[in-house]
């Protein structure tokens, strides 16, 4: 059974999974496979803001913000572009 337009046009949540199969004679089958494994990212940036601004000088400052979710190693490397210069860091805070 589909639902109507009007009907759909009320839900503000998924109806994925919202049926219920009736029908007493059903058959089911299934196929059910691994699947190979892969590598699991060592983090995960959940949120990223760069801010980029042009001195009077002439020199482009970036600010870059991650908020990053470490799933494997304890200490992340980050790779600048070739050229800039590394002023400072802080992590929660601290510098």
């Amino acid at each position: 059974m589909e639902l109507a337009a009007a009907d759909r046009g009320l839900i503000t949540r998924s109806v994925l999974l919202a049926y219920q199969y009736s029908d007493p004679q059903y058959n089911l089958e299934i196929d059910v496979r691994r699947f190979d494994e892969v590598a699991v990212l060592s983090a995960i940036a959940d949120r990223t803001q760069l801010t980029t601004v042009l001195t009077e000088a002439g020199e482009m400052l970036t600010q870059a913000s991650f908020m990053v979710k470490n799933n494997d190693k304890q200490f992340q490397k980050f790779k600048l572009p070739a050229g800039a210069d590394f002023w400072s860091c802080h992590v929660n805070g601290h510098q």
